[in-house]
């Protein structure tokens, strides 16, 4: 979503849900994220589509900081821990799978990108 859009969002709405799991996957530009424009976003992503970990279901939020306590109680109660290869897998795909994106994106980028 253009930029624009998004400050035009965060001036609407008092608290904003934004599902950014495709963050990242920007071919022309940045990518943008909704809290570049507001502390009031709940930003749901994870780690499947970035990383290329289709199906291991591995995701995060980001919350205002009033919200974090509220949220650890009901998560604590609904999920021990996440499974052990999706949580190797995204340590892996954090510190070394940058190159591996860039090279991915690189054909369908305009060449003056790069």
């Amino acid at each position: 979503m253009p930029a624009e859009r998004m400050k035009e969002i965060a001036e609407f709405s008092p608290f904003i849900l934004s599902d950014e799991i495709y963050h990242g996957l920007v071919y022309a530009g940045e990518a943008h994220s909704i809290l570049e424009f507001t502390d009031h976003a709940f930003v749901i992503n994870g780690f499947s589509k970035l990383y290329a970990m289709t199906g291991w279901r591995l995701g995060y939020i980001i919350a205002p900081k009033e919200f974090i306590r509220p949220m650890q109680k009901i998560q604590q109660n609904l999920f021990i821990l996440p499974a052990l290869l999706p949580s190797g897998g995204r340590l892996v795909g954090l510190k070394e799978a940058e190159r591996d994106i860039q090279n991915e994106r690189k054909p369908m980028m305009p060449d003056d990108v790069f």
